[in-house]
């Protein structure tokens, strides 16, 4: 059963993603009469759900509920693509680093050329409807219509097969992680060590209530502030490992 449009739209409200469409670069046009009508977000005040629209006749508030089946189903599309923050994208882009994934976008999102120009993962992330990975459909699927078992509210879409990126090391690269545990002095305990372990936790959401992680001063950090401390303890903590290095081998 196709889940109500005013249910939709408090689903998608409450889930916390973008309700400012410009913002989240997805276009919504309505045919509103003979008019072209433009969708700036949508908000909602109590019991009703609004969409701000405007074009050069005029601007204004238009209740979901009475929108016609066919703009119902334009609006419908939008609520079904994917909103990420900058953080979830840099996750799934490290998450799916090594999987070919096939991204769906609507037409109104992206251009014909930026598909067959290629677009890097985080930029697909971003803006795509939604993701798959390629062994999951295998044929079912093409360059320009999505499949509609799988995405049946979703019409007119660009289909774009993204392979894993091919990263060949620099002669002067090397595993600093590796680097780390090997030279890094860690008898007697680290604190810089184990701050960098919290901060880590703390990113990547795995940190547990009580421990040191969610207790003490990074729990309270932005991530951009978790972000510049851990690449400054992470210098530092390079530096003992080079000067032991340099014991050891010189």
């Amino acid at each position: 059963m196709k889940q109500d449009i005013k249910d939709a739209a408090m689903e998608y409200i409450q889930s916390g993603r973008e309700c400012n469409l410009y913002a989240a670069n997805h276009k919504l046009t309505l045919c509103i009469g003979n008019l072209a009508v433009d969708v700036e977000s949508i908000w909602n005040d109590g019991d009703k759900v609004y969409l701000h629209v405007g074009c050069k006749e005029f601007e204004g508030d238009i209740d979901i509920e009475s929108l016609s089946d066919k703009n119902q189903e334009r609006l419908r599309e939008v609520l079904k693509c994917v909103s990420l923050s900058p953080s979830e994208v840099r996750n799934l882009t490290k998450q799916w680093q090594d999987v070919p994934l096939v991204f769906v976008f609507r037409v109104q999102d992206v251009e014909r050329e930026e598909v067959e120009r290629g677009m890097s993962r985080e930029e697909c992330f971003k803006r795509c409807a939604d993701y798959y990975m390629l062994s999951e459909l295998g044929d079912a699927w093409n360059d320009t219509d999505d499949d509609e078992q799988r995405m049946p509210e979703v019409k007119n879409t660009w289909c774009y097969v993204s392979q894993p990126e091919k990263k060949e090391p620099k002669p002067w690269e090397f595993d600093e992680q590796a680097f780390i545990e090997q030279y890094c002095p860690i008898k007697g305990g680290n604190d810089y060590l184990g701050w960098i372990g919290d901060i880590s936790k703390l990113l990547n959401g795995e940190a547990e209530p009580g421990d040191a992680a969610s207790t003490g001063d990074y729990a309270g950090m932005s991530e951009e502030e978790l972000r510049a401390e851990l690449k400054r303890l992470t210098a530092i903590v390079l530096h003992q490992a080079i000067d032991r290095y340099v014991e050891q081998n010189y």
